[in-house]
């Protein structure tokens, strides 16, 4: 199925990053989803933040996101720091509360993926810090992906089948 979507979207960088998007926490059991996700990211990133929209924002924020937890994944952390730190640049024009292209990525969505990448990392005390500060808002189980989401694989959040 992921193949899929990926071939179906060949030729459409939003189609692509759309793809790429929803299939990151499946890439990033791969050891080759870092270079994928920077791919896709930096494919339909704008050539200059200020004149991105929304949707490109939104689409290379959300692969960088995926990529960083990645990182944090292998160990890598000031990959992992780096990658967040500019998706956190795009988040900040994107704002929170905003869907576009299903990625619900925005300054919320980077800072619960701080959370995660500081889990993935062995940092606990950093997780458990930047969760009690406010910004990671308790949803961090929901941003780990289907393998550290709620029962039955499901993101938190997400009724069954969706």
């Amino acid at each position: 199925m992921a193949s899929w979507a990926m071939i179906a979207a060949t030729g459409d960088r939003t189609l692509l990053a759309c793809a790429a998007v929803q299939l990151g926490p499946v890439l990033r059991a791969s050891a080759r989803a870092r270079s994928v996700l920077l791919a896709a990211a930096y494919r339909i990133a704008p050539g200059d933040l200020d004149s991105g929209t929304p949707g490109e924002l939104s689409l290379c924020g959300g692969l960088l996101v995926q990529a960083a937890l990645t990182a944090a994944r292998a160990g890598d952390g000031r990959a992992a720091g780096g990658l967040l730190d500019e998706a956190g640049e795009m988040a900040v024009r994107v704002g929170d509360g905003c869907d576009h292209h299903w990625t619900a990525f925005g300054p919320a969505a980077v800072e619960v993926a701080r959370v995660v990448a500081a889990v993935e990392l062995g940092d606990g005390a950093e997780a458990v810090a930047r969760h009690e500060s406010g910004r990671g808002g308790g949803v961090a189980v929901a941003a780990a992906g289907p393998s550290r989401g709620a029962p039955g694989g499901r993101r938190a959040g997400v009724p069954p089948g969706g």
